[in-house]
């Protein structure tokens, strides 16, 4: 029994202060008799993880009451008992949130618990809390250093409460959406994408997840233990088999009646799916262990910005928070002339970027700036072509130094004739959209000027995250570990991807 690492625990509790139409708990009371059965039963199970033969910091344990378990003094005693252990990373209980933050923090640090090893999965429930109360408490746990995730249910309609919510919480805090049970009919395209937007892995919530003990980490890694010590692979396995006080019977004979894994507590036990990349350890306790990169790659138009060209709301808010711990570079077809002078105020949160679509690379603080140049040749063949559709020097703009020429571009009606013949010529790529043509050398794209940059700092391609929207995006996340897409992205873009994420959400996942 010993090589679980992750215990999860659901004690006798089953009431709740809140009266939401959708729970039974809300509907019931617990007397005296059973808040003493359940404490009796809880501090067994934190004796029985006390004795564990396991290694410092490597347990982790959440509590799963059914109704509010932290409105009572033996799950704060719990909590600090179970986090003051070595053995113990992080203890962690689903909460509504609606208890006296203070005096449980004061209670914790008084009885010898670690703060710093305990952490909360709130769940906000609209109909018995206003968001002002709710983020209040939201606040206080940031106050004393608290790790926590917040989540809702996905009810149609409640779109913009949801984004209320996600934009008022820490630029830390991972904002989960569950699946409404019991919803008549499939959720729309748009309601898809919205949520999908706050939680970027509310996507797995609408997949069928058919049960496959053969990817499942329950009995292996991860363990569902009930009051009494009966063990199950996970709560919804529907199987008990075992007790954590019986040592003498194996994990082994766990089985799993569930057909499908249809929530967080199943499907984040299977190895497939890919969880841990984004939350490492935390994802059994759907709380992100942020992923240390060194550097960070954004692509700018459609990525940073909106449709009108302008900054997206919170960016700054958002690079802020990321470039205390991580180098933060442009990745953009835009020369860096235009770069400079529209996002000056982002300059002083960025080391360097990527212009004119990989042709130019220019560091803002140290090295000195890099270009792929034009051959001379591909240069005398553009304008020859060029001649012959008697293009305007108006029109036809040329990106040099004293050593070359690194970037073409040509506004025309032609741009698609343009286009076509410009590829016969060797050794150049192009690009076209909206009528303006751009050549820059075949020699870079955005990808090779990423791997030439990230030799040039002797950094890893692990140590590397990109995130973009169009196809020019692409070359630069085959160079890096953890490659993203934005929502809205063209297709194979997001094929591309690990995810898809919007860019404010990025200090949620990466940086320290």
């Amino acid at each position: 029994m010993e090589r679980i690492l992750n215990y999860s625990y659901r004690g006798l509790l089953k009431s709740c202060n809140y009266s939401c139409s959708y729970c039974p708990f809300s509907k019931r009371s617990s007397d005296a008799s059973v808040l003493q059965a359940d404490r009796e039963a809880l501090m067994r199970f934190c004796c029985y993880i006390s004795k564990l033969e396991a290694s410092p910091h490597s347990l982790q344990i959440l509590l799963l009451p059914y109704g509010e378990g932290m409105l009572h003094p033996h799950y704060t005693e719990a909590l600090s008992y179970l986090s003051s252990l070595p053995s113990v990373r992080r203890v962690s209980c689903q909460t509504n949130l609606s208890w006296n933050i203070d005096q449980v923090a004061n209670a914790v640090l008084q009885s010898g618990g670690r703060l710093s090893h305990i952490s909360f999965w709130c769940s906000f429930h609209p109909q018995c809390t206003s968001p002002t109360d709710f983020l209040y408490q939201c606040n206080r746990l940031d106050h004393y250093g608290i790790r926590y995730c917040v989540g809702m249910v996905a009810r149609p309609g409640s779109e913009s409460l949801a984004r209320e919510i996600r934009n008022a919480l820490s630029g830390h805090t991972y904002f989960w959406l569950n699946r409404m049970d019991g919803l008549q009919r499939p959720y729309t395209p748009a309601e898809i994408a919205c949520f999908s937007e706050l939680d970027p892995f509310f996507p797995l919530e609408l997949n069928s997840h058919l049960s496959d003990l053969s990817t499942c980490q329950g009995g292996k890694t991860a363990l569902f233990v009930q009051a009494d010590g009966r063990t199950a692979l996970c709560p919804i396995a529907g199987k008990f088999s075992g007790n954590i006080y019986h040592r003498s019977i194996s994990t082994s004979s766990l089985s799993c009646k569930a057909k499908h894994c249809h929530c967080y507590l199943a499907y984040s036990n299977r190895t497939e799916i890919g969880l841990k990349t984004f939350f490492g350890q935390g994802a059994f306790l759907r709380i992100p262990e942020r992923i240390g990169i060194k550097n960070l790659f954004l692509d700018i138009d459609g990525t940073l910005t909106g449709p009108n060209g302008n900054l997206l709301p919170g960016i700054e808010k958002t690079l802020s928070l990321l470039a205390g711990s991580v180098n933060l570079y442009f990745a953009t077809a835009l020369p860096y002339s235009y770069v400079q002078r529209k996002y000056r105020k982002l300059f002083p949160l960025f080391t360097g970027g990527i212009f004119a679509g990989g042709a130019h690379i220019r560091f803002f603080r140290s090295f000195p700036e890099h270009y792929f140049y034009l051959s001379p040749t591909s240069v005398r063949e553009i304008r020859l072509l060029l001649s012959e559709y008697s293009c305007s020097p108006s029109t036809i703009r040329r990106y040099n130094t004293p050593e070359g020429t690194y970037r073409i571009t040509i506004k025309s009606k032609y741009a698609d004739t343009l286009f076509h013949r410009l590829s016969s010529i060797k050794d150049i790529l192009i690009f076209q959209e909206k009528g303006l043509v751009t050549i820059i050398s075949k020699a870079t794209d955005k990808g090779k000027a990423l791997a030439y940059l990230l030799r040039l700092t002797k950094s890893s391609r692990d140590s590397a995250a990109a995130i973009g929207n169009d196809i020019s995006d692409i070359p630069m996340f085959k160079e890096v570990k953890y490659p993203l897409s934005v929502p809205h992205s063209a297709e194979p873009v997001q094929h591309s991807a690990l995810c898809s994420m919007p860019v404010t959400l990025l200090p949620v996942f990466f940086g320290m």
